[in-house]
């Protein structure tokens, strides 16, 4: 249940109009795992989260339900004229995967930053969708977010330069490890280079179509461990277009070292050899959509991820 709230630009600071808007997202969620439970403030209760889904619990775990008010979400927008040009910003706000809060009493959760950036000209500088993901892709659903198996789908640091349909990032680096053997994920967040992306996109009638290409230097520093190596992923991601209200939403993206890109980190970046080594991991997923309008705003969407 969704109450919307428009985007207001009458809301003056100097010379600079301010709009705001966002909607308040009311939930109610079934969770059930074949194998196991996840805990009750565990964000894999509010959406599906591959990387999360419990193995090896010895027996199926009971229907858990859930109420929230977490994906409400607001934000903020700029528009300052100077000299060089428009300065435009984004402010982005909602309250899923947030630490504080629980569901005992109050059900109180601390605000959680999507999206922070400012633009002059070509250049954006801030967090935002990684470059490497066209967010047109993304299929429809009335929870947060489905098809995230195959799913490029990260949020981050980043300086974009866009001159027409290419793009080009640096953003923000952090290396996922397997240790050797397996075991927990070493979340390194080690590496002095940042990860490159170019895309070009093509648009038009028949919808929008992006090539992505990226690089990464995957690094980890540890005990008995200091090592890099080298990730590199391309990607085919778009929405074609079938008729009104109605279209094709689709993703396929492979390499070595993706990692966190896609599935919501559900595979590693790197994985440490017997030698102390790391190693890319290589991986491949995607998704397909079809989105079908029934008229007076009703939509049938089905999906498959992998």
């Amino acid at each position: 249940l969704v109450f919307l709230v428009d985007e207001v630009s009458q809301f003056m600071a100097g010379n600079t109009p301010i709009g705001y808007g966002g909607f308040i997202d009311v939930d109610a969620h079934a969770t059930d795992f074949s194998d196991g439970n996840v805990a009750p403030g565990s964000i894999a209760r509010d959406f599906y989260i591959p990387g999360a889904i419990p193995i090896g619990a010895g027996g199926g775990g009971e229907v858990d339900a859930d109420f929230t008010a977490k994906g409400t979400r607001f934000f903020f927008t700029t528009e300052t004229p100077s000299d060089y040009g428009t300065i435009q910003s984004r402010l982005e706000f909602d309250f899923l995967g947030s630490p504080g809060g629980n569901e005992r009493v109050s059900n109180s959760y601390n605000p959680r930053l999507r999206v922070a950036w400012a633009e002059l000209g070509n250049w954006r500088v801030g967090q935002d969708w990684s470059t490497f993901q066209n967010t047109r892709a993304i299929p429809e659903s009335a929870s947060f977010l489905v098809g995230s198996d195959g799913m490029i789908f990260v949020r981050q640091a980043q300086v974009r330069y866009t001159a027409g349909n290419l793009m080009l990032s640096l953003e923000n680096p952090d290396t996922t490890v397997t240790p050797s053997g397996g075991g927990a994920r070493i979340d390194a967040g080690d590496g002095a280079l940042p990860d490159a992306v170019a895309r070009y996109d093509w648009a038009g009638d028949f919808g929008t179509v992006s090539v992505s290409a990226l690089a990464r230097n995957l690094a980890i520093e540890a005990p008995g461990v200091d090592g890099n190596a080298l990730g590199w992923g391309l990607a085919v991601q778009g929405r074609i277009v079938l008729a009104q209200n109605s279209d094709i939403r689709f993703s396929l993206a492979g390499g070595e070292g993706l990692g966190r890109y896609i599935g919501l980190n559900a595979v590693n970046g790197a994985v440490i050899d017997a030698s102390g080594d790391i190693e890319a991991i290589p991986s491949i997923g995607g998704l397909v959509a079809w989105r079908q309008g029934l008229g007076e705003g009703r939509r049938f969407n089905l999906g498959y991820s992998h």
